[in-house]
């Protein structure tokens, strides 16, 4: 299975998963922030591995349905070449998005998300335990994704997420995201 069907499917899981819950009143309000720790898969669109992706999202809720929100992430995706020789990937990721959430006040909310982010890459190549080569770059990025905020409680929710995301200098790559977070809202 190709990762855009994949991402593509869980959007689909997500947004169908919206019709079977209730209302409730644990929604994101107006003047209130959160904040989420995330965990989950990256599949990068070129030569390099699938990787563990994690990093922490902050937001604030202009109104019930239109949020600002930072991410910082990070992942470490590899390339090997034989054994014991490839090329260990470091990235760290900067998101800045707006987020605009359809169905505010359910018990799961159904969000579209989108904006400009950078990145910064290491990269070291070696052979064995000897790095015989090293570089650093950075790069403008944009993404889009779509997530659903899951309320557990008034103040705490689940976020799967699913994001796609180009990298000005990779190409015209396009990279996938999947990731799980665990939200607190803050204020009100």
């Amino acid at each position: 299975m190709n990762r855009t069907y994949r991402a593509a499917s869980i959007a689909v899981l997500l947004g169908l998963a919206t019709l079977l819950l209730i209302p409730a009143c644990a929604a994101a309000q107006a003047g209130t922030g959160s904040l989420e720790l995330y965990a989950g898969e990256y599949f990068p669109d070129q030569a390099l591995d699938n990787s563990l992706t994690y990093g922490v999202r902050g937001a604030y809720h202009w109104t019930d349905s239109l949020a600002s929100e930072v991410t910082v992430g990070r992942l470490s995706p590899s390339l090997d070449f034989a054994p014991g020789a490839g090329i260990d990937v470091h990235i760290t990721l900067v998101d800045l998005s707006t987020a605009w959430t359809f169905n505010p006040g359910h018990r799961a909310e159904v969000s579209l998300f989108a904006g400009p982010g950078w990145s910064f890459f290491d990269a070291n190549a070696h052979v064995g335990n000897v790095t015989v080569d090293s570089a650093s770059d950075d790069s403008f990025t944009l993404h889009a994704g779509v997530g659903l905020r899951i309320h557990l409680s008034d103040r705490v929710y689940l976020r799967p997420d699913v994001r796609a995301r180009w990298f000005e200098k990779a190409d015209n790559s396009v990279d996938y995201e999947a990731s799980l977070g665990l939200g607190f809202r803050l204020g009100g």
